[in-house]
């Protein structure tokens, strides 16, 4: 039983580890976006505000996550961006980094 919730307690700290870079990766370069669409697109209200919506609601799940390691009193572990789906995503859809 101790090896179970031993093996649980890990899974979760890679589990949200990986969550907390996506996250993060998600809304700090959607603020770049939001950017980039504010100057390039003035009058397109309506895509702007799904924008910043879908930035805020990346940036709730990051605090989410931020969060639930502060309250545990660890750091997340070390993640860099081969866990980071949305890097993979950019990467082969526009053929550069993020």
């Amino acid at each position: 039983m101790r090896m179970l919730q031993a093996f649980r307690a890990r899974f979760l700290d890679v589990l949200a580890s990986i969550y907390i870079y996506n996250e993060h990766r998600g809304y700090t370069s959607l603020d770049r976006v939001l950017e980039a669409v504010r100057a390039r697109c003035p009058g397109e209200a309506g895509f702007i505000a799904a924008v910043e919506r879908h930035r805020a609601d990346e940036r709730k799940h990051y605090v989410m996550f931020r969060r639930w390691f502060e309250l545990r009193g660890h750091m997340p572990l070390k993640v860099d961006r081969t866990c980071g789906h949305i890097d993979h995503f950019i990467e082969r859809v526009f053929d550069c980094s993020i």
